[in-house]
Formats: structure tokens, C-alpha cells, sequence
């Protein structure tokens, strides 16, 4: 039987399509998103009650066009410290 806590967050997972030079642009252009998501968007905004997020980017992936008009990543997957 659980203790109705939940362990806390630490870190999330999400994806984004952006149109760069460069794979290293491309970082750039996702983590400037992510990170203005998180501060400017009412959705997140106002749930935010700690210091912004400190972003990283795992991977950089070429995307064909169709493939870009077909995903749409706006959300985020979080992870607890310690996973069940």
C-alpha cells in the first residue's frame, strides 16, 4: 500500500520539430522553445513555482516534410528521482 505521495520530479523528456541550419542551430531553436513554453505559456506559467528548467538535447534527428506535418510535440513526459 502506497503513501499517497508522490515522489518529486526531476526531469522530463520531450520532442520537438524546428526548421535550422544545423543540427547544432537546431538545439538552439528546441531548447529557446522548451524554455519559452515553460515561462511564457499561461499553461505552464502559472504552475511554475521553482527555477526554470535546465535543458539539454540528447539527440538531433533529420525529419522528412511529411513526417513534420504529421507530429505534433507539445508535451512533456516527467520522471521522479527515484522511478517505481
Amino acid at each position: 500500500m502506497g503513501t499517497g505521495i508522490e515522489p518529486p520530479i526531476v526531469g522530463f523528456y520531450t520532442t520537438r520539430i524546428v526548421r535550422a541550419a544545423s543540427p547544432e542551430a537546431a538545439a538552439k531553436v528546441a531548447a529557446r522553445r522548451v524554455s519559452s513554453q515553460w515561462t511564457d505559456d499561461p499553461t505552464y506559467a502559472g504552475s511554475n513555482v521553482g527555477s526554470p528548467p535546465i535543458l539539454s538535447v540528447e539527440w538531433v534527428k533529420n525529419d522528412t516534410f511529411l513526417g513534420s506535418l504529421l507530429f505534433r510535440a507539445t508535451g512533456h513526459t516527467f520522471y521522479p528521482a527515484d522511478p517505481a
